[in-house]
């Protein structure tokens, strides 16, 4: 039986301003530095919790079973954020939210 913790930082983002009506049409401009210590913005961190069983039978023919239980803790972190500039860019509002929790069994079988 084993458990893992993964612990990410979120990504680096710039702040970008959406340009319309223009001839050449809609483009971002990036209004911020991008990751920088000094005035850029990074997404929270997200913490997920993975967890793995398995069984092995040793008896001929060999087998396993395993089971995953993945984002154990079912947090629905915010994954990617919004980052165009605007009266709601301070709210930080979500675009990608983490998958809910999920299991996934195996069985192997070798002879």
């Amino acid at each position: 039986m084993a458990a893992a913790l993964l612990r990410e930082h979120g990504p680096a983002f710039a702040r970008q301003l959406l340009v319309t009506g223009l001839p050449q049409g809609p483009f971002l401009v990036a209004t911020t530095v991008r990751g920088s210590p000094n005035g850029g913005n990074r997404a929270e961190h997200v913490t997920n919790w993975n967890l793995r069983l398995s069984r092995r039978f040793g008896f001929p023919p060999a087998a396993t079973v395993s089971a995953d239980l993945l984002n154990a803790t079912n947090a629905a972190h915010r994954l990617q954020e919004s980052d165009l500039s605007g009266p709601s860019f301070n709210q930080r509002l979500p675009v990608a939210i983490q998958p809910p929790r999920f299991m996934r069994v195996e069985l192997r079988y070798a002879f």
